[in-house]
């Protein structure tokens, strides 16, 4: 008996996912990085990612920029690094697309799963801030 190639999943075991999805968001150029190119495309974004080591502060700034636009919080600055090969980034946003939208599913399935994991644990989880975040900082 053969095995089915169509059906063998590529990914690691251990790889959530949704990280599959980036290496297609990076050729696609569906990933923002800078403070004036986020802001100067605010209106063609999907979605906006933000690392778990950024500043309370910032966050706030940033649901409030992007008050229109759901902020998922996850992944360490290392992660980005390693996933997407850019340095010292604590946020990205994601181009409006099926790209994006499927990233932001995913992302959110591993958001929820993560929660479960580490709630356990009692270790910070990933967040979803919502549009009302800029006014009450409210995460689901």
């Amino acid at each position: 008996m053969t095995e089915d190639p169509i059906n063998k999943s590529p990914n690691k075991p251990d790889q959530p996912p949704v990280e599959r999805l980036f290496p297609f968001a990076l050729r696609a150029r569906a990933v923002v990085v800078g403070e004036s190119l986020l802001a100067r495309l605010k209106k063609k974004l999907h979605f906006i990612l933000i690392t778990e080591d950024i500043s309370e502060h910032r966050i706030e700034e940033i649901c409030r920029q992007y008050s229109h636009l759901p902020v998922l919080q996850c992944y360490s600055v290392e992660s980005i690094e390693s996933h997407f090969g850019f340095k010292n980034t604590k946020v990205l946003g994601f181009k409006k697309g099926s790209l994006a939208v499927s990233i932001h599913k995913e992302l959110k399935k591993t958001a929820k799963r993560l929660n479960l994991e580490r709630s356990q644990n009692n270790v910070k989880s990933c967040l979803l801030y919502t549009s009302d975040a800029a006014d009450d900082m409210q995460c689901v």
